[in-house]
């Protein structure tokens, strides 16, 4: 497990950049940096919650093991519904701001900066995976899917930095992010008997996420570049409509949250953030269960 452990932080870190220095594309380096490193701030709140669930999830399963496949379900679909929503109001916003707050000759970033947010993404899902499949004691089984998500880090980089420049690097890290998410998904709906159905079902939020974001920020840089709105509206423009179509496609399509998971994580929450964050899920929980 402690190897499984060095070796994942290997996939997940900024190991792109070194790549990127080591075929003298500096400039690249630099943008994919910023880029990264964005990202990786604007998850870290919900990466943070996931050291506690290993215990926790080990204890379920000593005391109630029937209870576990209904609990990884819950996981899923809250940390899917929670990053979605992230992922749709925070990432556009920052991503329009990435010129103003860095200057002009960072935004090249900000298109490399939206697709990393996806990556992490994948990656705060697939963290809570993980925490079920330690809490097995599953130690051999992690060690070979961050191995595999390594070997097709590194060879992408080797294939694709040549010929892509930056755009190599970003396919290399989500295709790694996203490969370490299906393996560790595969044997642990096998452990728990979950069809792969009920998984997507599940963690549907994350898709409308992506389709959120991506759709905000494309309008959000088309109102600063060509109608000339000042950067700051357009940013916290791009943020509300991110957020809106969100809300809107997760009651179009009856997913997200249900009223469960959302007491469930606002009674996780510090006193000062359990009003706001209860307003928040409201608008991505179901009418009804």
């Amino acid at each position: 497990a402690g190897l499984a452990g060095v070796v994942g932080n290997l996939v997940v870190s900024r190991t792109e950049v070194l790549a990127l220095e080591g075929m003298n594309q500096q400039a690249a380096a630099g943008l994919f940096a910023l880029a990264f490193g964005l990202a990786g701030h604007i998850f870290a709140p919900a990466q943070a919650l996931i050291g506690p669930l290993v215990p926790a999830v080990a204890g379920l399963r000593e005391v109630e093991p029937d209870a576990v496949a209904p609990a990884f379900e819950r996981t899923v679909r809250a940390s899917a519904t929670v990053v979605a929503l992230m992922l749709a109001a925070a990432v556009p916003l920052f991503a329009v701001l990435v010129p103003l707050i860095y200057g002009e000759a960072f935004r090249p970033s900000a298109p490399v900066f939206v697709a990393l947010a996806v990556g992490n993404a994948v990656l705060v899902l697939a963290g809570p995976v993980q925490a079920f499949v330690q809490a097995r004691l599953s130690g051999w089984p992690l060690l070979w899917t961050n191995l595999i998500a390594l070997g097709v880090d590194v060879l992408l980089m080797l294939a694709l930095i040549p010929v892509l420049g930056i755009w190599g690097a970003v396919v290399a890290n989500l295709t790694a992010a996203l490969i370490r998410l299906v393996l560790l998904l595969r044997g642990e709906l096998r452990g728990l008997e979950l069809g792969w159905a009920v998984l997507l079902r599940n963690a549907s939020p994350l898709a409308l996420g992506i389709a959120s974001c991506i759709a905000a920020w494309l309008l959000g840089s088309s109102l600063s570049a060509q109608a000339g709105l000042n950067s700051v509206v357009a940013a916290v423009a791009a943020g509300l409509l991110g957020a809106a179509l969100l809300v809107g496609l997760v009651r179009l399509t009856g997913s997200g949250l249900t009223r469960a998971d959302a007491d469930a994580i606002v009674r996780g929450l510090p006193a000062a953030l359990a009003r706001p964050g209860r307003l928040a899920l409201r608008a991505v929980t179901r009418a009804k269960d």
